[in-house]
């Protein structure tokens, strides 16, 4: 390895990220490295295809949306509000990033 090498360590939920779960663990151990540089390539060129700007959303805004979810709620009288679905995980097929790049 050279010196530039460096190693990030990925936490993810296997429940809540099951959909990576099962992509990660349908590459052998030594091939998801070069899996996720992959796939994380081919999100940044199609993020910026789309000219659309990424919004990391975290713990503590999914908090503040329930909040404000919730404040809505109480000043209801019999209307329900329901909160925002969150945006589904693009589905990526490394099957044409890999050959695309063989």
């Amino acid at each position: 390895m050279s010196d530039d090498t460096t190693f990030y360590k990925l936490q993810y939920d296997k429940t809540v990220d099951k959909d990576i779960d099962e992509w990660l663990n349908s590459f052998p151990r030594s091939r998801k490295a070069e899996a996720v540089r992959h796939a994380l390539r081919y999100y940044i060129a199609a993020s910026k295809s789309s000219k659309e700007p990424f919004k990391m959303i975290t713990d503590t805004q999914r908090s503040q949306q329930q909040i404000q979810t919730d404040k809505v709620s109480s000043n209801t009288s019999n209307d329900t509000v329901e909160p925002d679905t969150p945006k589904k995980k693009p589905k990526l097929n490394m099957k044409s990033i890999l050959s695309a790049n063989e």
